[in-house]
């Protein structure tokens, strides 16, 4: 008997101190149900978000990107065994991501950790900070189009009516990437062009958001992109960021720059 109250009492200890230390403020985030994305076309994918259950800690949601080197050209939906064709390296990052984003997976993993050792970096706005069109706790859609418009906008994001142009990440001046406008700025739009399809650019000092890919001479050379979704919440101990697990959008080929002029 002295030993059952001995137990009880070290349990409740035990419960106490975890409580104490902030557990509960660590925030779970509900992720993004994967029957939520829908992909009407090879270009375009739309993301209908639920309202959110998880107030307490959600901030905004987070797209994360990577870019894919490739001599082949495919105009419709990309699967698994598409992947492989396109780049080994897109076919192997979705093989070890794709564990993380099945509903209730017990796999213990920061999703930015996760994405970071991948080379995946967030996807930005040109107009807008990303975090004031994605912070919405209510329901509701938003767009990626990757449609070849000539003469139109480049890759977007739209909401509401609303079109951003998406753009690549510096990684808060991480790597110092290409293409350059003629003023010398960063042209992040995700677009096919010479510097971004270039693999001797595909380095971790350049394009590091870029996978390469050994391709012959004279080849036509493309350009792909793999999104994930996630929530975004604050550690409320750490006040360090914390993710939901991811969930996927989809693999878009990238269109040719239709514009003269800067690489």
């Amino acid at each position: 008997m002295r030993r059952r109250r001995f137990s009880a009492a070290l349990a409740a200890v035990f419960c106490a101190a975890v409580f104490s230390c902030g557990v509960e403020d660590y925030p779970y985030l509900e992720q993004v149900p994967p029957e939520a994305v829908m992909r009407p076309s090879y270009t375009k994918a739309v993301v209908s978000l639920p309202a959110r259950r998880d107030l307490g800690g959600f901030l905004r949601y987070s797209i994360f990107y990577r870019i894919y080197i490739s001599d082949a050209q495919i105009t419709s939906s990309i699967g698994a065994s598409e992947m492989t064709n396109i780049n080994s390296s897109l076919r192997g990052d979705y093989s070890y991501i794709e564990p993380y984003t099945q509903k209730d997976n017990n796999l213990a993993a920061n999703t930015g950790s996760l994405f970071s050792n991948r080379n995946y970096f967030e996807i930005e706005l040109e107009e807008r900070e990303i975090s004031d069109i994605l912070g919405e706790t209510g329901a509701f859609s938003i767009a990626f189009d990757f449609s070849d418009v000539s003469p139109g906008l480049p890759p977007r994001l739209v909401k509401g009516g609303l079109e951003f142009t998406l753009r690549r990440s510096t990684g808060s001046g991480l790597f110092s990437p290409v293409p350059k406008t003629s003023s010398g700025d960063f042209d992040g739009r995700f677009v096919n062009t010479e510097a971004l399809n270039k693999s001797e650019n595909a380095t971790s000092a350049i394009n590091r958001d870029v996978a390469g890919k050994t391709i012959s001479s004279g080849a036509s050379r493309y350009t792909y992109a793999s999104l994930y979704i996630c929530a975004v919440g604050i550690n409320g101990v750490t006040l360090t960021p914390v993710y939901s697990a991811p969930t996927f959008i989809g693999v878009f080929i990238l269109p040719k720059k239709w514009w003269q002029g800067e690489e």
